[in-house]
């Protein structure tokens, strides 16, 4: 896990342009992993690389609205 933590960072980053909130939204992505079924994921790097980019589209567009910018 902790060799995939590096790069899902640097995507959230580049997405939401803070390191703060890339590392609140790895860390939500890990932790959601771990809970899952993990038998179901054919691809663990894929699976979180995916995971990572959409919770933090999620979390611009939510914080995009949130203060009126478009």
């Amino acid at each position: 896990m902790q060799e995939n933590y590096s790069r899902l960072l640097t995507y959230a980053y580049n997405i939401t342009g803070s390191y703060e909130d890339a590392q609140d939204l790895v860390q939500d992505v890990i932790e959601k992993y771990i809970s899952l079924d993990q038998s179901e994921i054919r691809n663990e790097t894929n699976f979180l690389i995916k995971s990572t980019i959409n919770h933090a589209i999620n979390f611009k567009n939510r914080h995009t609205k949130k203060n009126g910018v478009r």
